[in-house]
């Protein structure tokens, strides 16, 4: 009886020790198969973090311009700034340095000189009519900065600029037909931009600093096709892109 005893003492204490060795290796284990998926995730969360920085630096580097181009400019990256027509350059340029200060930041300056922008004289001219090609823009925008009155068309294009010499690389001024009250649609100028938070807008010089970075998608819009480049196509969601009906 005694030997009964000792024998289930004995085996007792031995299936106690192969579950403890079972559970400290099924422990060992795991703990090494965590940590190289602790390891794996941290390194795949480091490629993606310099993918994003060298994404980041990619974009930077494409909007910096060569030294030996365009005008100085203190809001951009590399400290230059170019609409791509010398002439406009310097026109921008005077305005925007005229109209903003060193003590605000380039949002507040960037509001600041589209109000100022959008508040001149509106009239309407024979050469302001009928915005054509991918560069009408610049046309319009040296018109709109000759001081000799705008409509809504050299509105948006004077903006498109000043706010890209202020760092919204993305801005484009845009002929439209917009869904009016009446049912009917009107044709109108708009400025598409992305804001510094990467949110897409418009604004609307009509409405003057109540115009300024409304929602992209705001109003019901035709996108008026007067020959731009179609990746400015890509800001809102336009109902349709129609052809201007004098081209």
């Amino acid at each position: 009886m005694r030997n009964r005893i000792i024998a289930v003492v004995v085996l007792v204490v031995l299936v106690f020790l192969l579950v403890n060795l079972v559970t400290c290796i099924a422990r060992g284990i795991g703990g090494s198969q965590g940590q190289a998926a602790s390891e794996s995730a941290t390194a795949a969360s480091g490629s993606s973090l310099v993918s994003t920085v060298n994404d980041q630096a990619s974009q930077q580097a494409a909007t910096i311009v060569p030294a030996d181009q365009g005008v100085e400019d203190p809001w951009v990256p590399g400290g230059r700034f170019t609409t791509g027509d010398a002439e406009l350059d310097q026109m921008v340029k005077d305005f925007c340095d005229s109209n903003s200060r060193d003590d605000l930041n380039a949002a507040d300056n960037a509001f600041n000189v589209y109000c100022g922008a959008v508040w001149a004289e509106f009239v309407e001219r024979e050469d302001n009519q009928y915005p054509t090609g991918p560069t009408w823009d610049i046309t319009y925008a040296k018109q709109g900065l000759s001081g000799n009155g705008v409509n809504c068309y050299e509105q948006v294009a004077v903006a498109e600029y000043i706010l890209k010499y202020f760092g919204y690389t993305e801005a484009y001024a845009e002929p439209c037909f917009i869904l009016r009250q009446s049912g009917e649609y009107g044709d109108h100028g708009l400025l598409y931009v992305t804001d510094m938070d990467g949110r897409k807008c418009l604004c609307d010089p009509a409405f003057g600093a109540n115009g300024w970075m409304l929602d992209a998608d705001v109003y019901t819009v035709k996108l008026m096709d007067v020959g731009q480049d179609p990746s400015e196509f890509t800001i809102a969601n336009f109902e349709e892109v129609v052809p201007a009906p004098w081209m």
